[in-house]
């Protein structure tokens, strides 16, 4: 990973922190405390989110979540981030899945781009709970989607997942597409999580 993404990841939370701070100083001298109250309310939900993020147990995954974050965001793409459990007992090596996440958040938002698609919505979801460690990205398909590329592309992230034990598929409907990834769990580690 690029530190320099790291770095601009900070530098536009730094940003946003202080924006944040100066909306709710113009509510409050507006006297607008149930609008201060909704707000506070709405980055506190925004926080919990990124915490979650922070929280994954991987820090290779954890910075590759918050440059796909602002990689979406530079490209107005809407990234909706569920996460249950965390990447603790993933047998997949640091470097590995840095690599292969990178490459699939990459395949998303390109599928996402093209300006003329209007629902720009990424919705994410990892299960760290059960015997593997499962991530989905799915979102509407546009009319003309790539489906060749996006094989080509994770045909790459699988090359490198499967001499880790892990895998990715794909799901190419005419109102969604879904990319998947399994990582597989240390045996020492079982099931759960911590």
């Amino acid at each position: 990973m690029d530190p320099r993404a790291l770095l601009e990841v900070i530098r536009v939370q730094r940003h946003d922190f202080l924006n944040h701070l100066q909306v709710i100083s113009g509510l409050v001298q507006l006297n607008k405390s149930d609008r201060v109250r909704d707000y506070i309310r709405e980055i506190t939900g925004d926080f919990e989110r990124m915490g979650r993020i922070i929280h994954l147990k991987s820090p290779e995954a954890t910075a590759v979540f918050l440059v796909a974050g602002l990689r979406a965001a530079e490209r107005q793409i809407e990234l909706d981030v569920r996460i249950e459990g965390d990447l603790a007992g993933c047998a997949v090596p640091g470097a590995v899945m840095e690599r292969a996440l990178e490459s699939v958040f990459a395949l998303a938002l390109s599928a996402l781009a093209p300006p003329e698609i209007s629902d720009r919505r990424l919705r994410v979801y990892l299960d760290g709970k059960g015997e593997h460690c499962a991530l989905r990205l799915h979102w509407i398909s546009p009319d003309g989607m790539d489906a060749d590329g996006l094989r080509e592309g994770l045909a790459g992230v699988d090359e490198l997942l499967v001499p880790c034990g892990g895998e990715t598929g794909l799901t190419v409907e005419s109102d969604r597409t879904e990319i998947f990834i399994l990582l597989p769990r240390r045996a020492e580690h079982g099931l759960g999580g911590t």
